[in-house]
């Protein structure tokens, strides 16, 4: 059976996004299409900022934190991003971790689950 990946975009400390990321696995899982569904957190594959010496294409990768991240990703068969919004897009790391690798994307669907907690905060005091 299809292996899903939730990837939880945000790394910032008291973030929305992980519960929401939990509430999807545990939905996907009742659903039942997927034998494996996985939590990736980016916080926790805390990857720097691109820093491999070759294109992601050439699939040439020096880093064993590229290494880790491409076995990562090439396993699963689905994704869903959950990700803030910020400024009207989506967030560094995750431009980042996707930026890292090329192939390993291909042919994959994608879902993206937006969050935004502004909505769910009280709005600032004047």
């Amino acid at each position: 059976m299809p292996k899903l990946e939730i990837i939880v975009a945000s790394t910032r400390p008291n973030r929305v996004g992980l519960p929401i990321a939990v509430w999807i696995g545990r939905e996907a899982e009742t659903h039942g299409a997927f034998g494996d569904v996985e939590l990736v957190d980016l916080a926790q594959i805390n990857l720097p900022f691109l820093d491999e010496p070759y294109h992601p294409r050439l699939r040439q990768y020096v880093h064993q934190h590229t290494k880790d991240w491409s076995a990562k990703v090439s396993e699963a068969d689905a994704f869903v991003f959950v990700m803030p919004e910020y400024n009207y897009g989506y967030t560094a790391p995750l431009k980042n971790a996707i930026d890292y690798l090329h192939g390993e994307w291909y042919y994959k669907p994608v879902d993206l689950s937006a969050t935004e907690a502004s909505r769910l905060a009280p709005a600032p005091r004047r």
